[in-house]
């Protein structure tokens, strides 16, 4: 077999080098297209437009995902409908294809997860007022109330907890149906309404001392049916969800303050209570701003708090409602130095009524007998005839406790001692049931006629004597020639 000459690839060159097709040169910034190719079909620009639709859609919209992956869909669609009939490119209409069902099973999942989650009827009004509020999707609580949940019943008269008994480390429970009643050694406290934690207080006393046994005996004063969650399993589910662990602590803290705030008041009648359960729970001016802020750091209170104080959240009610729980606690302890630096240059409404009983701080400090931040308040304009949903003032619950101070600075802040309150109850009906004798002396100058019968057609000298308290009047003390009373005998 011969062996071929190189030379002869050399002599081959120019011919191969002189057959190549020459490219044309291209003038710099000019372009190549010769000859532009005519518009495409209407179905490619439609498919286009409907990208760019998509594209647009703003994040803020609820539902911009979906109409997102619609938009996408139609415009793959439009693109297939565009390289199958006018291109007859396979491989453009394979491409759209895959993107079309890319949408298509991401459309799916969107769907799939804002489909319609089926809540026990008697859990929905738990959901409807506590948890829907704080923006908890129904998701979520099925899988808070479905894994390691129980509704239980109690009879009328039976205990849910027995006083230095009944350990708390094991439950923590909502009351669905039914009315409970808290005593301390035989003393009534307060009742339990629907839609409340019954062992709030204990579940929060407790966090980091376990072992611990109920101070108060908890019995149905009804026929009852409550949720009841496991607390350990409970402890663990909310450590692994942050946002569900900040909505608990907020529900079990307005919780508890409301039971403090209502503890042991003989204003609240059950029928006070229920028109009570009608207003908008406490937590449904709540706003996700505020959760975020909670969630992101705790170090960051007195910022948040100085900042919402001032006006930086969005909404005065808000705001409002987020700082009154943050004051009340300084109020109740008469803590004038923190209540002045808070409300410094604030925004903060000093005659807000929050809470169920629709009180303002100025109720609280009264009813506490906080002198210093009663005057601090008085003096940034807050209203010392202001009722609350009992129709009560702070003169009401100042001489209710016999909190002479506290009465002594509402009458100088011109304090209406003649109001009534929705049960015909006036401040010096509430001085005779207790008999307050010492502050009557001083309340009855102020009155303009003592004579005033409540509800029940009584006036406060009748129940005074019911009482068995004496009074200027029944001791024939009373300097006032103007007031009946003091020729009645008891």
């Amino acid at each position: 077999m011969s062996t071929p000459d190189p030379t002869s690839f050399l002599t081959m060159l120019p011919t191969l080098t002189s057959s190549t097709p020459e490219v044309p040169a291209v003038e710099a910034n000019a372009t190549s297209c010769q000859q532009w190719e005519q518009v495409h079909h209407m179905l490619f620009h439609l498919g286009n437009l409907s990208l760019l639709l998509g594209l647009l859609i703003p994040t803020t919209l609820g539902l911009h995902m979906i109409l997102l992956r619609l938009l996408l869909m139609t415009g793959c669609s439009l693109f297939i409908a565009w390289a199958t009939l006018y291109r007859c490119n396979l491989d453009v209409m394979v491409w759209n294809v895959v993107f079309l069902v890319v949408n298509f099973m991401h459309l799916f999942f969107l769907l799939y997860k804002r489909r319609p989650i089926k809540i026990d009827r008697e859990l929905r009004a738990v959901y409807k007022r506590m948890f829907e509020p704080l923006h908890v999707q129904e998701a979520l609580f099925q899988r808070l109330t479905g894994q390691f949940c129980t509704i239980q019943t109690l009879k009328k008269g039976q205990a849910y907890a027995a006083e230095d008994k009944t350990s708390v480390d094991e439950r923590l429970s909502i009351l669905l149906k039914g009315k409970m009643k808290v005593s301390y050694r035989g003393h009534f406290l307060h009742n339990i309404y629907t839609n409340s934690f019954i062992d709030s207080p204990e579940f929060r006393s407790t966090e980091m001392h376990r072992g611990e046994k109920f101070q108060v005996t908890i019995v149905a004063e009804e026929n009852c049916k409550f949720l009841c969650w496991s607390r350990e399993r409970l402890t663990y589910f909310l450590e692994s969800d942050t946002f569900l662990n900040e909505v608990f602590k907020y529900l079990i803290g307005k919780d508890i303050t409301n039971k403090l705030y209502t503890l042991n008041d003989p204003t609240l009648s059950d029928k006070a209570v229920k028109k009570m359960d009608r207003q908008p729970s406490l937590c449904s001016q709540l706003s996700m701003m505020q959760m975020r802020n909670s969630m992101a750091s705790t170090s960051d209170t007195d910022d948040v708090l100085n900042q919402i104080l001032r006006g930086g959240s969005a909404g005065s009610s808000l705001h409002n409602e987020t700082a009154v729980y943050t004051l009340m606690p300084m109020v109740m302890a008469d803590q004038h130095r923190s209540v002045s630096e808070l409300l410094l240059n604030s925004k903060f409404d000093v005659n807000y009524a929050f809470g169920r009983v629709k009180r303002s701080l100025l109720h609280i400090a009264a009813n506490c007998g906080s002198v210093e931040c009663l005057v601090l308040l008085l003096k940034r304009g807050a209203n010392p005839n202001y009722q609350d949903i009992s129709g009560c003032t702070p003169l009401h619950l100042a001489a209710r406790n016999g909190q002479k101070k506290c009465m002594g600075k509402l009458l100088e802040y011109n304090a209406d001692v003649n109001i009534c309150n929705n049960e015909g109850l006036t401040a010096i009906h509430w001085l005779a049931v207790n008999g307050r004798t010492e502050l009557l002396h001083d309340l009855v100058q102020h009155v303009s006629n003592v004579d005033v019968e409540d509800a029940m057609g009584q006036t406060a000298l009748h129940v005074a004597c019911q009482n068995g308290h004496k009074t200027p009047w029944t001791e024939g003390h009373c300097t006032n020639p103007a007031l009946s009373w003091c020729q009645i005998p008891c």
